[in-house]
């Protein structure tokens, strides 16, 4: 699948309790520009341990990561359907990618898949 992306380009970092004070993280890019490789800034919200706040930073850290393996999955599993499985399974995992993968570049993709 080719998938037109304009985000930007991985390696995501964390810089920690950088941000709001030393509550929030910001996410970076590799390009080392400062302020200006800030990407995205995780608040600290109703989390008393922090746990959920450092959670959802490495959840947005690996963004582009997941993104290009989601891709390659769905090619794998794309190219079995396409061979003729039958597997529902299959069918309803290369769904559920192309859902996500087009959540994350921000278009509908053809859901030629049935079943």
């Amino acid at each position: 699948m080719k998938v037109e992306t304009s985000h930007t380009a991985a390696p995501w970092t964390i810089h920690w309790n950088m941000a709001q004070g030393g509550d929030g993280h910001w996410i970076m890019d590799a390009q080392d520009h400062g302020e200006l490789s800030r990407v995205a800034m995780v608040a600290f919200h109703d989390d008393q341990s922090g746990d959920e706040t450092r959670s959802n930073a490495r959840l947005i850290a690996a963004a582009p990561d997941l993104l290009a393996a989601l891709i390659a999955c769905h090619d794998q599993l794309d190219g079995w359907l396409m061979e003729g499985s039958s597997d529902p399974l299959d069918a309803a995992a290369v769904r559920m990618a192309r859902e996500a993968i087009g959540k994350a570049v921000g278009v509908e993709l053809n859901l030629r898949v049935l079943g």
